[in-house]
């Protein structure tokens, strides 16, 4: 019998608007889960609590909203709070994961053992849970 050939998925991720997604109670929890507590954490919610936000339409302001998901954009922190937000992603997705700011890149390798060369479909595999998966943990 021949060795099987290896296959490997690829799935590119870019988190659109991740930075605006993030819910600012669960970022805190975990923040505290990490042990950044105290004055530290303190800061951190004061950093992110009591903002608004308003929209202006043909010069029409709209009125103030709070804001409850995100952190704020042209920010050191706000990577850095999205980076601690997605730290734990790999503990949820069973996969090769690489991570940059906001871009995913999950990997699965797996064998293929040809009859006729036909392989099954990478959507057999554990590809499209995984997606699934991830879709969940955000």
């Amino acid at each position: 019998m021949k060795p099987p050939l290896v296959l490997s998925d690829v799935i590119l991720l870019d988190f659109s608007k991740a930075f605006d997604s993030l819910p600012h109670e669960r970022l805190l929890a975990k923040l505290d889960f990490y042990g950044i507590r105290g004055k530290a954490l303190s800061w951190i919610k004061d950093f992110l609590s009591n903002r608004t936000q308003n929209v202006s339409v043909n010069g029409v302001l709209s009125s103030s909203r709070p804001v409850v998901f995100g952190v704020p954009q042209g920010s050191v922190l706000g990577p850095v709070l999205f980076i601690l937000f997605i730290n734990d992603i790999s503990c949820s997705v069973q996969s090769n994961l690489r991570l940059f700011a906001d871009d995913c890149v999950l990997t699965i390798q797996r064998n293929c053992y040809p009859a006729g060369l036909s392989c099954p479909p990478a959507r057999s595999s554990s590809t499209l849970p995984l997606v699934e998966d991830l879709a969940t943990y955000l």
